[in-house]
């Protein structure tokens, strides 16, 4: 279960064995893990207290990984999996999802 506070992120309901291996176990076939571990990082590193969702910097990432599939598919492919996506006040934010 993730459970943000001020002192950091716990992420070990589903997986006891670490987050880089739950994380593997829960990356949709045909999404980079490195997708999901790079945002499960971003989460961690810009979450701001008191609020569950981060903004989700598309461009970044997109650049990051040298192509758009981040933005146009493995962000869909992730959402219900390993993050949970909304848009609001033209920005697409997101979080991780309770696990």
């Amino acid at each position: 279960m993730i459970a943000a506070a001020s002192s950091g992120v716990s992420f070990m309901k589903c997986c006891k064995t670490g987050i880089s291996t739950c994380l593997t176990e829960l990356t949709p076939k045909g999404v980079p893990v490195e997708a999901s571990v790079m945002l499960y990082k971003y989460y961690v590193a810009n979450q701001e207290e008191g609020r569950d969702y981060v903004v989700l910097a598309n461009q970044n990432f997109n650049a990051y990984f040298g192509t758009t599939a981040f933005s146009q598919k493995w962000t869909a492919a992730l959402a219900g999996k390993v993050i949970e996506k909304k848009y609001s006040e033209g920005v697409s934010k997101y979080r991780i999802m309770d696990i």
